[in-house]
């Protein structure tokens, strides 16, 4: 798995930016070219499997957009109060992100000790 550390890096980087996660913007984002992850690669099969549950997690908890103050002709909103509304969604926006990517990381040490696991036992 070391030698896709700059993929997983890729992912970890996509998942913070709340890109879409595929196999050629993974490719991309990690410095190769489009189409250099392929599904038939049995060396590569881990990591094709990491893509495909990190887009369906991804998938699964998309992320709100950030609340944006709406303009009123008659002004019954304060200031204050579409601050508040727009500082709680950028809270909230921060603790999806963290979430998502604790979830990553999770997925990732799965598979690296059912990894370790299947080495061991053989």
């Amino acid at each position: 798995m070391s030698n896709n550390s700059h993929y997983i890096e890729a992912i970890d980087q996509l998942v913070l930016e709340r890109a879409e996660i595929n196999l050629d913007t993974v490719a991309l984002r990690a410095g190769r070219k489009r189409g250099s992850i392929k599904r038939g690669r049995l060396s590569q099969a881990s990591l094709v499997k990491l893509i495909d549950d990190t887009a369906a997690q991804q998938r699964q908890s998309p992320a709100a957009p950030l609340v944006k103050p709406k303009k009123q002709a008659a002004k019954t909103k304060s200031k204050k109060s579409d601050d508040s509304i727009v500082a709680k969604s950028e809270i909230y926006q921060k603790a999806l992100q963290k979430m998502v990517s604790i979830q990553f990381e999770n997925h990732r040490l799965r598979m690296m000790v059912a990894k370790l696991e299947t080495q061991t036992t053989d």
